[in-house]
């Protein structure tokens, strides 16, 4: 006795369950994508706020792949992640041509005068979020960017 089964795929149900904004592969990656961005905007450093306040999310799908971002537009958010001076070019910070550089310290009211500073230590806000949000999920982080 044989038994056959006969399957029928429709391609236009497969692109709209993979690709299109409303399937369920889309809201999946955009549900995990704002996860980490929640994370990260609790992570981040919050001296003046503007760094937290300054994320967004932008989805995009190619063939074969869907695509979420999280991205921080404030001008400082690199240095803030990556680290500066010694911690994240290896050289400390110094002044331009021999003179002394402007620190304001203490709310504005002190100001501080060198010649070099060692620069700020990384906070990897984004990147401790991704990790924290996808690997209890089961997923590998194979590689990320960040520009």
């Amino acid at each position: 006795m044989a038994v056959s089964v006969r399957v029928d795929l429709h391609r236009g149900e497969i692109y709209r369950f993979l690709y299109s904004p409303g399937g369920e592969v889309v809201r999946g990656v955009k549900r995990w994508t704002q996860e980490v961005r929640w994370l990260a905007e609790a992570r981040a450093p919050k001296r003046s706020g503007h760094l937290a306040g300054s994320s967004s999310v932008v989805m995009n799908t190619h063939p074969g792949f869907v695509v979420g971002t999280v991205s921080f537009s404030a001008r400082h958010a690199l240095w803030v992640h990556e680290g500066t001076g010694v911690y994240g070019r290896g050289r400390p910070i110094r002044a331009r041509s021999g003179r002394m550089m402007r620190i304001p310290a203490g709310g504005g009211y002190r100001t501080t005068y060198t010649r070099t500073v060692r620069g700020q230590r990384p906070q990897p806000f984004l990147v401790s979020a991704l990790r924290l949000v996808m690997l209890p999920k089961g997923a590998r982080i194979r590689s990320f960017r960040v520009r």
